[in-house]
């Protein structure tokens, strides 16, 4: 689950398998369509406290949907230190979102580009550095 709590929508992140009953079964839902949904069930959540100490977040695959919930609620709430978002991904294909990480990291003042999708070994990644403190310069 992307979304936070302000949103007023539910945003999820599903990649539809050939043999997915569940993922075939959402993709086939149209907008205004009506389900019902249970949860979250875990704690995977901004903590603001203290507002200045370094993110790290890391995840593959639609494992990018919480990570994103994360980054936008921090930077909502002003997080002022460091935030390192790192998306892997077997195959190039399976990253998503590099157009909307990119332009979280320019709308955070970042003090890199992101770094371009990479491969090796079989597996892909992307990563971005999305927000530093004013004034300081991130190696």
């Amino acid at each position: 689950m992307a979304s936070l709590p302000t949103d007023g929508v539910l945003e999820l992140h599903v990649r539809r398998l050939p043999k997915g009953h569940v993922s075939g079964w959402l993709h086939e839902r149209q907008p205004g369509d009506t389900i019902t949904v249970r949860g979250p069930f875990g704690q995977c959540y901004y903590l603001p406290d203290p507002p200045t100490q370094k993110l790290l977040l890391a995840g593959a695959g639609t494992g990018l949907a919480p990570l994103l919930g994360i980054v936008r609620d921090a930077l909502q709430q002003g997080h002022a230190g460091p935030i390192d978002l790192i998306h892997g991904g077997l195959r190039p294909e399976r990253l998503y979102l590099r157009q909307e990480l990119r332009e979280l990291g320019h709308e955070s003042r970042h003090t890199h580009p992101p770094a371009k999708p990479s491969a090796s070994a079989g597996r892909s990644g992307q990563s971005v550095r999305l927000r530093a403190p004013s004034g300081s310069a991130i190696a």
